[in-house]
């Protein structure tokens, strides 16, 4: 990945971070557009009590319109009920389906501790751009970091 190319590290919780890596769940969904293009590397950061960096993916198509045709497109896809996905969208006029492909758990996550040794990290509370430069510092030392990198340096396929 050059230093113009970025990846977007999303927090998941926990519940939704498993169901990706365990392929029941390949549509990520936020209440907001997310302005990323098909092919972008996405490092799945998973949030208390993980704390941690558990796997990559990549993006492969992005959908935004109203929360009902959202629904209607990808339930099957969201690891979501109906109810709780009416709860998490209330009050949203649109919503944004990451459509989520090329998934990738790494066999030793890489901690919160970790990511903040080389620098202060705090991890967004639902999505940042990474600089490669960036990526590779909050990475570096880690046994997945050459993994992490590799994904992100990976051409889309």
């Amino acid at each position: 990945m050059s230093d113009h190319k970025r990846a977007l590290l999303l927090s998941l919780h926990p519940r939704f971070a498993t169901s990706i890596l365990e392929g029941t769940k390949s549509v990520e969904l936020r209440r907001q557009r997310i302005p990323v293009p098909p092919g972008t590397t996405v490092i799945l950061y998973a949030t208390a009590p993980v704390m941690a960096v558990v796997g990559t993916a990549r993006v492969a198509e992005v959908h935004v319109a109203e929360p009902d045709d959202v629904w209607s497109s990808f339930h099957a896809h969201t690891a979501l009920t109906r109810e709780e996905f009416d709860q998490y969208m209330a009050g949203a006029s649109q919503a944004c389906a990451l459509l989520l492909t090329d998934v990738e758990q790494l066999p030793t996550p890489v901690p919160l501790a970790h990511l903040r040794s080389s620098q202060p990290f705090h991890p967004p509370q639902s999505y940042r751009y990474l600089a490669s430069s960036v990526l590779r510092q909050l990475v570096d030392g880690h046994p997945m970091a050459s993994r992490i990198l590799r994904q992100t340096e990976a051409t889309p396929s």
